[in-house]
């Protein structure tokens, strides 16, 4: 009768804690995880509320508005992403380790506002349905989630450019509108001699025609990774290499950012370009998701090439005026 009676209370046990259902066959810390996921979306959604409701949600022109700003005003660019604000953060990302002084000139150029110059942070504070449903995902756990730092240096009553000019293909559902930015990029550079920074195997407009209709092409080739860190020579090149009538095109991480400010202050145009040349190329490729392109780094996909491959085609060669390793 006790046997019995064990089975019976066994039974019953098992029929009230749900061991049969297939939820509680999931570990206890992928189930922990879960829950914890969406309290936190759940948090970051009411603190992007909140935040907004103490101060107001940051004027920021479209791309084609800030486009065309800058094509009117000659006006130089520093872009903030969810990268830099990692770093102000105090954190790093997978190009660049994390720097006191980097992290302070960040913060400093954030909250700038000089003449010549413009900060562009990302046009992603309000409605998000003009994004893919993967980019929506992405700005709502990076981007809103650091609100309380984009909110500490935001300036509620100065204008603002968009830092996705540079992200114009690949995140967006109507892609027909990047045919409309890359006129305005073109349109930019029209005639103009054109010095670029960027890494060695950054190759900004390499093997396509982004740069066609400039006067001339030179370029300047910084570390791939851990730029800031030879920041100086990087300043002085380009001050010795740049004359008044040159444009100065910076795809160099946060690293640009701060070049691009600088620069800014010593009558120099200069525009943080970022990631330009590879959603030209995913533009060129219709390409549906985020693909490597052959001898040049993507970040995202964590693709950095060991060796400059671009050196070997002579056009190229030819137009590199210094190499800073």
């Amino acid at each position: 009768m006790k046997k019995g009676s064990d089975a019976l209370r066994l039974a019953h046990k098992e029929t009230h804690t749900g061991s049969t259902s297939p939820s509680n066959n999931l570990p206890m810390l992928t189930r922990l995880k879960k829950t914890y996921n969406r309290i936190k979306k759940t948090l970051g959604k009411c603190l992007n509320i909140l935040a907004f409701k103490i101060k107001p949600t940051p004027m920021v022109l479209s791309s084609e508005d800030s486009l065309r700003y800058i094509l009117e005003n000659k006006i130089s660019v520093s872009r903030f992403g969810d990268g830099e604000i990692f770093i102000i953060s105090g954190a790093q990302i997978g190009f660049q380790v994390s720097n006191p002084i980097l992290q302070q000139r960040l913060a400093e150029v954030l909250r700038s506002n000089s003449p010549g110059h413009k900060v562009a942070i990302p046009d992603v504070f309000g409605s998000l349905s003009r994004f893919t449903p993967m980019s929506r995902d992405f700005w709502e756990k990076n981007g809103r989630y650091n609100i309380l730092y984009w909110m500490q240096y935001i300036n509620g009553k100065q204008q603002y450019l968009d830092a996705l000019i540079s992200r114009f293909y690949i995140d967006y559902l109507n892609t027909e509108r990047s045919t409309r930015i890359i006129k305005l990029w073109k349109d930019i550079w029209n005639q103009k001699k054109i010095i670029i920074v960027e890494g060695h195997s950054t190759g900004l407009g390499h093997n396509n025609d982004l740069f066609d209709n400039a006067a001339s092409i030179s370029r300047i080739l910084c570390p791939p990774k851990n730029a800031f860190e030879q920041y100086e020579r990087i300043l002085s090149a380009i001050r010795q290499h740049t004359s008044p009538d040159e444009l100065v095109l910076i795809a160099l991480g946060p690293t640009a950012t701060v070049l691009a400010y600088d620069l800014s202050q010593q009558g120099i145009w200069a525009i943080d370009t970022g990631h330009l040349d590879i959603e030209y190329e995913w533009f060129l490729a219709r390409a549906q998701s985020k693909i490597e392109i052959k001898n040049k780094d993507i970040n995202e996909l964590g693709s950095f090439k060991e060796s400059d491959s671009s050196t070997s085609d002579d056009d190229f060669r030819q137009q590199v005026i210094v190499s800073i390793s």
